[in-house]
């Protein structure tokens, strides 16, 4: 539901923008003139500190785990603070190489999210030596809940 909420407000700025397209900022830009600059600012101030933040502490948890190491809540801080900081100055230095960076990590991605959707169809084909494939499906909503703090709490706690 709130997908298409979220839908239906940017077919609204769509069609009231026909010229302009983009993200969020964009829209935002068109929609509120003045003052100048303050809706773009403020939304790339809260997305930097309240969503790219909360991505370089899974990341560096990420980073500990692959090593092996149990960190403690500093390191885990110190960690996501020196990477944030790190690709902060390579965006401020160079926002061509930034930009390339991105397409290559987000090549990266969509070439892995591919090998995970082929190697699944495998398995479930019988392609592999599992032995029930489709023991994930059987009673997958058991337990289910008609709210959504259940699928909010399940996916916090895989990052765990």
């Amino acid at each position: 539901m709130l997908e298409l909420a979220a839908l239906a407000v940017y077919l609204e700025y769509a069609s009231l923008y026909p010229n302009r397209s983009g993200g969020q900022v964009a829209y935002l830009e068109q929609a509120y003139p003045r003052p100048a600059f303050l809706f773009p600012t403020t939304y790339a101030f809260f997305t930097a500190t309240l969503s790219s933040s909360s991505n370089a502490v899974v990341l560096a948890r990420y980073i500990f785990r692959a090593a092996g190491h149990t960190a403690t809540e500093w390191e885990n801080k110190g960690l996501a603070m020196s990477a944030y900081t790190i690709l902060a100055i390579g965006c401020l230095v160079s926002t061509r190489w930034s930009i390339r960076a991105t397409n290559i990590i987000s090549a990266a991605k969509v070439i892995i999210l591919v090998f995970i959707v082929i190697s699944g169809f495998v398995v479930l084909g019988g392609g592999t030596r599992v032995k029930d494939p489709h023991a994930n499906f059987r009673g997958s909503f058991t337990d289910v809940h008609p709210s959504g703090n259940g699928v909010v709490n399940r996916g916090v706690s895989i990052n765990r």
